[in-house]
């Protein structure tokens, strides 16, 4: 049985309230992006965070996102042939992809991702 983040909420929250409270400025120039941006990115953030959990990562907060996370999605992504046997090892049961993903699509969701700064995460 899994238990229950110590936060509140759960990641689902807890990523929505990030995101609310981060996406609605562009990452480097400073201006506010398109309500239409906005959704994109809020429903990519969640396809990472859902297929991490699908990969075996917990992730109960998302502001622990991090570089080993993006790697393992990298190695999903790009149908690495040594991915399965290794989440295996761990209990994960994987089906691999048949073949990589487009790089358009993989630059596409790396592209949403911008590091939230340190100690955003909401405490609720």
């Amino acid at each position: 049985m899994r238990h229950k983040s110590k936060h509140s909420g759960g990641w689902k929250r807890q990523l929505q309230a990030l995101i609310d409270a981060h996406n609605g400025m562009h990452a480097k120039r400073g201006k506010v992006i398109s309500y239409k941006t906005r959704a994109e990115q809020a429903a990519s953030l969640f396809r990472i965070f859902t297929r991490l959990r699908e990969l075996g990562f917990r992730l109960d907060n998302p502001a622990h996102l991090g570089g080993r996370h993006i790697g393992f999605l990298m190695r999903d992504w790009t149908a690495d042939p040594t991915l399965p046997a290794e989440l295996a090892g761990h209990g994960v049961r994987y089906e691999a992809h048949e073949a990589p993903a487009r790089p358009a699509y993989i630059q596409q969701q790396l592209s949403f991702y911008v590091p939230f700064p340190h100690g955003s995460a909401s405490r609720d």
